[in-house]
């Protein structure tokens, strides 16, 4: 496949690295083992780059489960999100980022890497924002 020009842009994809898989704990793990018959395996951050080149994907990644962790513990996470986002811009476009607001709701939000010059991050924030 051209992995110069992407043909996939996947606007809501989760990690596939030990630190950011949305199944944490091991009942979750084991609840996907149940269910979808198969065990976690993890990627190192260089990995799942290389894999969404190989296959022409862009994707925004989804950690998912920071929503229902303590602000300082979101915090950490969101900071690993943003700085691996960083080191592949090519491959990840940016971030879904969860906070569990005070009224008890969650609260999503979304960053972008990259420059506003580029067609896929402009065509993304127009989706994004509604317009």
């Amino acid at each position: 496949m051209n992995t110069s020009s992407p043909v996939i842009v996947d606007f809501h994809s989760h990690w596939g690295t030990r630190r950011g898989y949305p199944y944490r704990t091991e009942a979750e793990l084991a609840h996907q083992r149940r269910v979808w018959k198969q065990e976690a395996s993890y990627v190192t951050e260089e990995e799942m780059a290389t894999y969404f080149r190989k296959n022409g994907v862009q994707t925004m990644l989804d950690l998912g489960f920071t929503k229902y962790l303590p602000i300082e513990e979101a915090r950490e996470f969101h900071h690993y999100a943003i700085e691996t986002q960083k080191r592949f811009p090519d491959a990840i476009l940016g971030n879904w980022l969860q906070l569990k607001s005070v009224m008890g709701k969650a609260i999503t939000g979304k960053t972008f890497g990259g420059s506003a010059s580029n067609a896929t991050w402009h065509a993304a924030n127009g989706a994004m924002s509604g317009s």
